[in-house]
């Protein structure tokens, strides 16, 4: 027996040996790699330093046709495993990402458990059929008593890419998908009977069984129903404090986590509030000008291209957004706009306008027919008003200096100071209708030239 063992013995020592010797040779290789591989990192830290390179030119993201996203060499299924040797660290992952992430049951996974509910109770249906006769039957499409939800939830999670527990199918299926659950609009008899339950409650600032609010409307209604109906939300209003809570969370949490900049804004900031207020008045890159005549080219280009698809024409358009894609494009879209210069009649109806509907400028335009857009009423309102103080100014130092004024006649605008200050309407010079300027009226010696011919001035 003894000479039997001896050799084994050897033999098992001289395979330690080697393994000792294999180990050495392999932390041996991984000892240089690490040292390589610090080398390389001092070598791209001292480069940085010495050559100051911006961090832009880190960053950045490069699409190579053809390529797949990583993977890891074990897929979190198999991490789940209860053979894995990661099981428990896999499934304390698994818990705290099925807790903290938002993964409603919708679509497929909804028909798969309204099938697995009723493929239970037809179940439950056949043992009640065989063992006991003489019970009344179940209701297959209302009964939620006896169901297994293990079985149910395994069903649900096979077709879907999250795995579903029992608890979370039984509660979604009975208060949500079961058939009695009430999602019809609310009726005023619905709403007063609400208003009755909860009046004393919600005054007195108290807590409010919700379930029992529920269960005495008696109408199917679920509890979070209830409360959403009951409770008004408070309205948010936006001042110069929640804009610049809005900057900084735009800033942290970018342009695409609205749910996260909401909840930094105010808690009762929604998040299309939120974008809404920023993409309309906030963002700094937004233009809010008239558009360019090579702008009106790219939307033209981009409609052909992408259709109504206004988030896709935006991308083409740097600085507007798809509610302004979509407003100008209405303007522009018709025949009837016109793109050369305004008429005097034009400016007239434009000053009459503007006098009867203020700085409406979108009414404006439909009621001049369309033929002006909104930005241009606006812009060209602007020039007359330049126009007018300009040429008051100059008339009025014409005429206390005695020097004829070296502003040429107008045959566009004309019109009186006080004309400027109402908003009125605009008269036209042509031929013998142009009434005197300053300089016939100081050439002929009419020196006490009264301040309505002062006004009387004409410029283009």
């Amino acid at each position: 027996m003894a000479a039997n063992t001896k050799p084994l013995i050897q033999k098992v020592i001289q395979s330690n040996l080697e393994i000792q010797k294999a180990l050495s040779t392999e932390a041996t290789e991984l000892e240089a790699q690490l040292k390589e591989l610090e080398e390389l990192i001092d070598r791209v830290n001292n480069a940085v330093t010495s050559e100051e390179v911006p961090e832009a030119a880190f960053e950045g993201e490069f699409q190579i046709p053809g390529s797949k996203r990583a993977s890891g060499p074990i897929s979190s299924f198999e991490l789940l495993l209860k053979e894995s040797p990661f099981y428990e660290e896999a499934s304390q992952r698994a818990h705290y990402l099925r807790w903290t992430s938002a993964r409603p049951i919708k679509g497929k996974e909804a028909e798969i458990l309204a099938d697995a509910v009723k493929k239970e109770n037809m179940r439950l249906e056949a043992y009640r059929a065989r063992d006991n006769p003489a019970a009344p039957p179940i209701d297959i499409a209302n009964n939620v008593q006896g169901i297994n939800w293990s079985i149910v939830a395994e069903k649900v999670s096979d077709h879907s890419n999250t795995k579903r527990t029992p608890e979370e199918c039984r509660i979604h299926w009975v208060g949500n998908l079961h058939p009695k659950v009430n999602h019809g609009t609310w009726t005023q008899e619905e709403l007063n009977r609400l208003h009755d339950l909860t009046a004393n409650e919600l005054a007195a600032g108290g807590k409010i069984n919700w379930a029992r609010v529920a269960r005495d409307l008696g109408t199917n209604r679920i509890p979070i129903d209830c409360m959403k109906q009951a409770t008004t939300r408070p309205r948010h209003h936006w001042d110069s404090l929640n804009d610049q809570k809005l900057r900084e969370a735009v800033q942290l949490f970018g342009t695409n986590n609205w749910n996260l900049v909401a909840r930094h804004v105010s808690p009762y900031a929604t998040t299309s509030q939120c974008q809404t207020r920023y993409v309309r008045s906030i963002d700094p890159d937004i233009k809010r000008g008239v558009w360019s005549i090579d702008e009106d080219e790219r939307l033209r280009k981009a409609v052909a291209v992408f259709g109504n698809s206004w988030v896709d024409i935006a991308g083409v358009l740097p600085g507007r957004t798809n509610d302004q894609c979509r407003e100008h494009w209405g303007e522009i879209s018709t025949n009837k706009v016109a793109k050369g210069e305004w008429t005097p009649e034009e400016d007239q109806q434009l000053l009459e306008l503007v006098k009867e509907l203020g700085n409406k400028w979108k009414a404006i335009s439909i009621r001049l027919g369309g033929r002006r857009t909104g930005p241009h009423c606006r812009v060209r309102y602007d020039k007359i008003l330049r126009m007018r103080h300009k040429q008051t100014e100059e008339a009025t130092a014409a005429v206390a200096s005695g020097v004829p004024s070296q502003t040429p006649p107008t045959t566009d605008l004309v019109g009186t100071s006080q004309d400027v200050d109402n908003s009125a309407s605009v008269a036209t010079l042509t031929g013998s209708n142009q009434p005197k300027s300053v300089e016939t009226s100081i050439s002929e010696g009419n020196l006490a030239t009264t301040s309505a011919q002062t006004d009387s001035i004409a410029e283009t």
